[in-house]
């Protein structure tokens, strides 16, 4: 996939920032090996990066949280977190609002990472399976 995507050279590591421009062509370059469409590409990378997210951060999240709490108390805990203790890091900013008790309305400031975060949040929402989850379109402040 890196050689389709004219990165055969790059290393890519977890923890690494890189180029929206080479995740852009590994996208492209996923998608033209599979036949799926970018955003399925890029949403089913969200689902499976959720387990190990978990891991990472599940720390920071209240035992008695619900899959809509960790959603509405991401930015808050998680993010946070991962601003302070990492300077380059870049996850995107989230602004939540409870809307009802079964709806969380869910607001990306960065637009170029809404497909990654629906990803994260349908896997989450599936991981999780404690309550149900509706997310509108991607909204961008």
């Amino acid at each position: 996939m890196t050689e389709k995507a004219g990165l055969a050279h790059k290393v890519y590591l977890a923890a690494g920032q890189y180029p929206d421009s080479e995740i852009v062509s590994l996208v492209t370059a996923a998608s033209a090996i599979t036949g799926q469409e970018p955003f399925q590409i890029v949403e089913k990378f969200g689902e499976f990066i959720v387990p190990s997210l978990l891991k990472m951060y599940g720390h920071l999240l209240k035992p008695n949280w619900k899959s809509l709490d960790v959603i509405e108390h991401t930015e808050g805990t998680v993010h946070t977190v991962v601003r302070t203790s990492d300077k380059n890091a870049l996850p995107p900013r989230l602004r939540t609002r409870r809307t009802a008790p079964d709806t969380v309305v869910l607001v990306y400031i960065h637009s170029e990472r809404c497909a990654p975060g629906h990803g994260n949040w349908e896997r989450a929402r599936t991981s999780l399976q404690r309550n149900a989850l509706r997310q509108p379109d991607s909204m961008h402040a």
